[in-house]
């Protein structure tokens, strides 16, 4: 690596020979279903049908020019205040400049790191998070670091415990700390935080003189579950008024993107919605020639189509009928799953004998011979106990959910059947 920088070869040596399979192989679809990543196939078909639309008829040479508006195309802007507005309940109206546009919620992510630590700071990341994505995005161009916080039960996630957790972290910490992050609703628990935690995290972040982001890319998949003695409904950092609780607002940040909620990962476009002048003009200086204008042009149809309101509903009754097949095929086969309310996902105890790392990990190259693909448990910080457990992504088609629990049934039956011997 004699070649590289120093920050170069350090990021080669750490995340390359990490990349999941279905990064750094081409994936034949009739061989792997990927259950793994996040992604909401189920609306898929009826967003195509507006950006078709779009491309057809809307795209003009203007859509090659350099992007225009520093913070974001100004018609986009007001499109996505709109959303805020309309579907997030905030305390206070969101209107444009109160946005910045990003190259998706990792290219937030990326901004606010970058406009809030400098290179050595650290960002404290509540668990259980997805380490593949938090500690790539937050630290792979800016050199923060992020300090997992870790939890011995998964009821300190959301409970009792959670502040203190939070305050322990900030004490063992051995970097200066400028921030918290969390997902909300949670990844990989599916679960949201009450207006409570939202203020008690707000309270937290005061008192420490910490910025407070909240990555809300799955705020509007919400799909309810009836295992759940007190399900929540979503409320956003938005629909908090932080000064009214003696807190600083200019120092909550709220990411969402178009890849999830709308099935448009690979349009790659998020924004970040800030009160602070500065924190979104140093993220826009960062993000504004990341961003295609056709992703501009695509994203102003959708959000604007007559057809938005629609698709959100269908999208959460899509996503609670996949939930509730892939919940009944957990309990004819007896495997444990966590019940959750809302995201793309759902934990299940898919590799019981277990006890290690090395066995999670053995027993996903298992699944993956049998032709699905998931993340373990091991990929998210979990507490020390809790082994065996697998993400499964339920938003795909209809035809492909079916075919993958057909794997799954035959798969789990025979490493049930073989037990920890098939793993070796």
């Amino acid at each position: 690596m004699t070649a590289l920088s120093k920050r170069g070869a350090r990021n080669v040596g750490i995340y390359i020979g990490h990349l999941p399979v279905s990064l750094t192989e081409v994936i034949d679809d009739s061989n792997w279903i990927d259950l793994s990543f996040a992604e909401n196939y189920i609306i898929r078909k009826d967003v195509l049908e507006i950006f078709r639309d779009a491309a057809l008829g809307q795209v003009t040479s203007k859509d090659f020019n350099w992007p225009h508006g520093f913070w974001g195309e100004a018609q986009l802007l007001e499109y996505l205040s709109l959303l805020f507005n309309n579907y997030f309940a905030p305390f206070e109206s969101v209107e444009s400049k109160n946005i910045v546009l990003t190259a998706g919620a990792a290219g937030s992510l990326d901004g606010l790191a970058w406009s809030i630590c400098d290179p050595g700071d650290g960002i404290l990341v509540p668990c259980p998070y997805h380490s593949g994505a938090y500690e790539v995005f937050l630290s792979i161009h800016t050199g923060v670091i992020p300090i997992p916080v870790g939890v011995d039960n998964l009821s300190d996630v959301f409970g009792e415990g959670m502040i203190p957790t939070l305050e322990k972290g900030l004490r063992n910490a051995t970097v200066p700390v400028k921030a918290v992050v969390v997902t909300n609703p949670h990844n990989p628990l599916g679960r949201y935080y009450s207006k409570d935690n939202l203020i008690e995290l707000m309270h937290f972040c005061q008192r420490h003189n910490l910025h407070f982001i909240a990555d809300e890319v799955f705020a509007l998949s919400e799909h309810g579950c009836s295992d759940l003695r007190q399900p929540r409904k979503f409320t956003s950092a938005l629909a908090i008024n932080a000064a009214a609780h003696g807190c600083d607002a200019d120092k909550v940040h709220v990411i969402w993107s178009m890849s999830k909620d709308l099935g448009a990962t690979g349009a790659r476009l998020g924004c970040v919605v800030t009160h602070s002048k500065d924190v979104r003009d140093s993220i826009a200086l960062v993000a504004h020639t990341s961003i295609s204008n056709l992703s501009i042009l695509f994203a102003r149809a959708l959000l604007s189509s007559p057809r938005l309101h629609t698709i959100i509903q269908l999208n959460s009754s899509l996503l609670a009928a996949a939930f509730r097949q892939i919940k009944e095929f957990f309990e004819e086969n007896s495997i444990e799953y966590l019940p959750c309310e809302a995201t793309t996902f759902v934990l299940a105890r898919l590799a019981p004998f277990s006890q290690t790392t090395h066995d999670e990990k053995a027993a996903v190259a298992f699944y993956q011979k049998a032709g699905i693909l998931f993340f373990s448990a091991a990929d998210y910080h979990m507490p020390a106990g809790f082994k065996g457990w697998m993400r499964v992504s339920f938003a795909v088609e209809p035809e492909r959910l079916d075919a993958a629990i057909g794997r799954l049934k035959n798969a789990y039956q025979t490493y049930m059947t073989r037990g920890s011997s098939e793993q070796k």
